[in-house]
């Protein structure tokens, strides 16, 4: 089964095992078991990421500024040079945060990063040749597979770009 048009939170949700469950089986199996009979608190952040934060916004932006510009525009926040630390920045987050909600917030350095990653890829000729052709992004594609032992097991994946 194919699926346009998921949204990555529907995609993570669902129970089939993807390539990040079989990293979680690679570090342990124990681990990949209790993940998956513990979804609530992998997404309460119970468990923490491999890596920061940060990194996983970085990659969902730049993922969204290359394949689905236009979504780009609708869910990230490339927030200005902001002091944190300060009242006026603490008062300019609290603004732009309640603005928009529930959208990716980028601080100036990592919206520059994905900004510069973005660039460099658009200004590749095999790359703008894969991005320009005819297609659909981000496909969510589910189905069941049979282990060695014929076992089935359900798997899913998302596809970057399928042609037309």
């Amino acid at each position: 089964m194919i699926k346009r048009y998921m949204s990555h939170a529907d995609y993570l949700a669902r129970p089939e095992t993807s390539n990040s469950d079989l990293g979680d089986f690679k570090r342990a199996p124990a681990f990949f078991r209790y993940r998956k009979d513990n979804p609530e608190e992998k997404e309460a952040g119970a468990i923490p990421p491999p890596a920061s934060q940060a990194v996983f916004d970085i990659g969902t932006a730049f993922h969204m500024r290359v394949l689905e510009p236009d979504l780009y525009t609708k869910r990230v926040v490339e927030l200005p040079p902001i002091n944190f630390r300060s009242k006026s920045g603490a008062e300019t987050w609290e603004d732009i945060s309640t603005i928009h909600e529930g959208k990716l917030f980028l601080r100036n350095e990592s919206a520059q990063i994905v900004n510069g990653m973005a660039e460099s890829v658009f200004k590749t000729p095999a790359c703008k040749d894969f991005l320009d052709a005819k297609g659909k992004t981000e496909l969510s594609v589910f189905r069941e597979i049979n282990d060695n032992d014929g076992n089935p097991i359900k798997c899913r994946c998302r596809i970057d770009k399928a042609f037309d």
